[in-house]
């Protein structure tokens, strides 16, 4: 009991040590639990988010976590959990034990962390004991700060970045298991306190929360230098308006001698029925694109297939610039593409979300929950969530403009160049 109060004690610490003043920050609307329910219905939810996890989550067997131990210490957490903001905290330190960017609740506090990658600006992780930032979001406030690809953070707020990993570690993982979890976790921080770090040159960086914005368009598309058509899709791959915003891209760049779709800003992912619309543009014959394993499939197995669509084929060659907030949906459509072989995927990793998620809700006080239930694979059997693009871009030691979408344009021109 003692370890698991310690844990949210010092997580909510952790993240509470991010702020220097709260007054100028805007807070956003929070959606809120229908019911606390009594003790009783609070530990019952306990037992059954226990199970549940125990029954469906597809991968438990990676977490190595005692769910029989997690029972014992959030039932004590759930009597004690008197205010709404409370009991999402507890779900939300029960969650954070697997370690596992697309097990989220569907609402939380105003003192909850951000969600990650929809909610962060930052991506980095732990090289050798020491914080490196991997990728920094365009237009932030961690960008408008000055934080870049390479920099090394040696303090969250006044604490030292391994000590504050250390101390937000939930009690049923290690930091050496989820280190890299807990350190994105971190400098996402919460909706509404300033976030202080400190580089490795002395250098102190004060930035807001991060608060994502909404593109008006569904879809942006224009033209490069070269005759290339560049299509970017606007974190909007669950909506059906997509689809024909991007038919209208297609049609308005067709001829082009090369397209690049722009797949770096989908964190919220989407659904295959706007994606598989899309792929269709780029086949002239069916094909499977992702492979799902799980017990709800016969067999086991079942590929996801896409058909021709459109009143023509993107013949031109393609690539496809990913990167740490191309999330879930955003990783299908890249990984379907290469497996179709229409494609070249060019960046840096992707979010690495891991499978298909079902949303679920706690029975008695019905909060909400996402929980992947099946695995997703590539064609040629690489996990979704380990998929690296053909052009690896480290963004730690390319600078410029926009690396990513150079080195894309480089390769079309080189491929036009080497044509007969």
């Amino acid at each position: 009991m003692h370890k698991l109060n310690s844990f949210i004690f010092r997580f909510r610490v952790i993240i509470g040590v991010l702020a220097l003043t709260m007054s100028a920050i805007p807070k956003p609307a929070v959606a809120q639990p229908a019911s606390m329910g009594t003790v009783e219905e609070r530990v019952a939810d306990i037992d059954w988010l226990i199970d549940t996890i125990a029954s469906r989550y597809a991968y438990l067997d990676e977490e190595q976590v005692d769910l029989e131990a997690m029972r014992v210490l959030y039932r004590q957490e759930a009597i004690f959990a008197t205010t709404r903001n409370s009991w999402l905290h507890v779900l939300e330190d029960l969650l954070a034990n697997l370690h596992d960017h697309h097990v989220n609740l569907n609402q939380n506090a105003r003192s909850s962390s951000q969600l990650v990658p929809s909610g962060t600006d930052i991506w980095a992780r732990i090289v050798d004991n020491h914080a490196i930032v991997t990728e920094v979001l365009p237009k932030s406030p961690a960008a408008e700060a000055g934080l870049q690809a390479g920099d090394e953070i040696v303090a969250i707020g006044d604490t030292p970045t391994m000590i504050a990993i250390a101390a937000a570690t939930p009690p049923a993982t290690t930091p050496d298991h989820a280190g890299d979890y807990i350190l994105r976790v971190l400098l996402a921080g919460d909706h509404e306190r300033v976030r202080v770090l400190t580089l490795a040159d002395g250098h102190r960086i004060v930035m807001p929360p991060y608060v994502r914005s909404s593109s008006p368009e569904m879809i942006n598309w224009r033209w490069l230098d070269g005759n290339i058509g560049y299509i970017r899709i606007e974190n909007s791959l669950g909506a059906d308006d997509t689809v024909a915003a991007f038919d209208t891209a297609v049609e308005e760049l067709h001829g082009a001698n090369g397209l690049v779709l722009d797949l770096r800003f989908t964190p919220n992912g989407g659904n295959t029925g706007v994606a598989i619309p899309i792929l269709g543009r780029f086949v002239s014959q069916s094909g499977a694109y992702q492979r799902y394993e799980g017990e709800q499939f016969e067999g086991g197995v079942e590929l996801d297939t896409v058909n021709p669509r459109g009143p023509f084929t993107i013949t031109a060659p393609v690539v496809v610039l990913v990167g740490h907030w191309t999330g879930s949906m955003g990783e299908g459509m890249a990984i379907g593409l290469d497996a179709l072989e229409r494609a070249t995927t060019i960046g840096t990793p992707m979010a690495g979300l891991r499978g298909g998620i079902k949303g679920f809700a706690l029975p008695n006080t019905g909060v909400g929950f996402g929980l992947p239930v099946f695995r997703i694979f590539h064609i040629n059997g690489t996990p979704r969530e380990a998929f690296d693009p053909s052009v690896l871009v480290d963004l730690t030691m390319e600078h410029g403009a926009d690396p990513v979408l150079a080195a894309g344009v480089e390769y079309l021109h080189q491929r036009e160049a080497d044509l007969p």
